[in-house]
């Protein structure tokens, strides 16, 4: 786990919620949150001094303390379903998107939230219910719990852009392919033309 890359993370949003749980620190923006093992007490002080704010800048950061954990910790959980990566990546609005699906429906999760991850352990995600808006992603390194976060929501004014945004994508790409297969089958025929005349001459000459 990069901590570097979780306070990084906490400055952007300045938005901090530490979570306590029975044996393991949980820290987050709201949106994420992840183990911290290192550090035995957390509150808003020591916080402050962690991300290296001063004063008048922490002035306009939002930090939050709870005695639990909103979430199931535990490393693996009835009922959860493993999501696959579909293979895009995906910019909206300024925000780097990761399609996730389990086969039926599909989530996005943002990738900024992937930074503080091992980037030599593999990782797997989970859909799981819970009191986090009834549901979340479970992210693990392995099989151990690494973190969590919420699926990303697209704003209601943004939604239907998005979906023509992808549609109207959908179908140049499609068109895009199309041609260019087109193409190359002219090209396969055209040598395949050159390669009858080269055997005829060939026949010819003998």
């Amino acid at each position: 786990m990069k901590i570097s890359a979780i306070w990084a993370l906490l400055k952007k949003r300045k938005t901090i919620l530490i979570q306590k749980g029975i044996d393991t620190l949980w820290v987050g923006d709201g949106v994420a949150a992840y183990p911290i093992y290192t550090i035995p007490t957390l509150d808003k002080n020591i916080m402050q001094t962690l991300l290296d704010v001063g004063d008048d800048a922490w002035s306009s950061f939002t930090v939050s303390e709870q005695d639990f954990v909103s979430f199931d910790t535990k490393d693996n959980v009835l009922g959860e379903r493993e999501l696959r990566a579909t293979g895009l990546m995906i910019n909206w609005r300024g925000v780097a998107l990761m399609p996730l699906t389990d086969g039926n429906e599909l989530y996005y999760i943002q990738t900024r939230y992937l930074k503080p991850f091992n980037d030599f352990e593999p990782l797997f995600c989970f859909r799981r219910t819970g009191s986090l808006g009834g549901g979340y992603i479970a992210v693990k390194e392995g099989m151990l719990l690494r973190g969590v976060m919420m699926p990303y929501e697209f704003i209601r004014a943004d939604e239907v852009k998005y979906l023509e945004a992808l549609h109207d994508t959908y179908w140049l790409t499609k068109y895009m392919i199309d041609e260019h297969n087109k193409v190359a089958e002219v090209a396969d025929e055209l040598r395949n033309l050159s390669f009858e005349d080269d055997e005829e001459d060939t026949d010819d000459e003998s």
